[in-house]
């Protein structure tokens, strides 16, 4: 009889961490719309996946590349983009803002942003064990809050916090930390 590999099992979604990464989504893009409104002034872009790395270096590229024999040749890039109106305080300021979101993985072309699996999940079959029994448990209790009131607060003492209840949904979950055995 063969052992069937070990799979692992989905015990929770880390909802803190999924929160602050959409959070930071939301800020990233933001700051990347601004870039680009303030770049696209000056430089007409075709791949802005080009951008990836450092903003304001590949912004100062292209528009050297644009104005490339519309100033004369002793006028610095700086001087040029000065004579340009080009805010380079402000483009630099958002480079240097979309750096500190590496974390982010993006298509710059289209915005679409890779997805983060926050899901916490079991390291071993005993675990898995662990939260099936613990799962039907909270099934069972779920299914006895239609016949009777249900103390919450003792239910999940008396189960020695292997379960907690979560108000959000308005029942009882597994306890991630029971089941990876990290309970303090």
């Amino acid at each position: 009889m063969k052992d069937k590999p070990f799979k692992p099992m989905l015990i929770a979604i880390d909802h803190h961490k999924q929160r602050n990464y959409d959070t930071q989504k939301s800020t990233f893009l933001a700051i990347l719309s601004d870039f680009w409104n303030e770049a696209e002034q000056f430089i007409q872009v075709k791949n802005k996946n080009e951008f990836k790395g450092n903003f304001y270096n590949t912004f100062k590229q292209q528009f050297s590349a644009t104005y490339k024999g519309k100033f004369p040749e002793i006028v610095t890039l700086e001087k040029q983009m000065e004579l340009a109106s080009v805010n380079t305080n402000k483009l630099k300021f958002l480079s240097d803002k979309l750096a500190e979101f590496s974390d982010i993985e993006i298509d710059l072309n289209t915005n679409e942003i890779k997805e983060i699996d926050f899901g916490l999940y079991t390291s071993n079959e005993n675990e898995n064990k662990l939260l099936i029994f613990l799962t039907s448990l909270v099934d069972k209790i779920h299914e006895a809050e239609q016949f009777t009131n249900v103390n919450k607060g003792h239910i999940q003492q008396a189960f020695s916090n292997c379960i907690f209840f979560d108000h959000s949904e308005q029942r009882f979950k597994p306890n991630y930390y029971f089941v990876t055995n990290q309970m303090r």
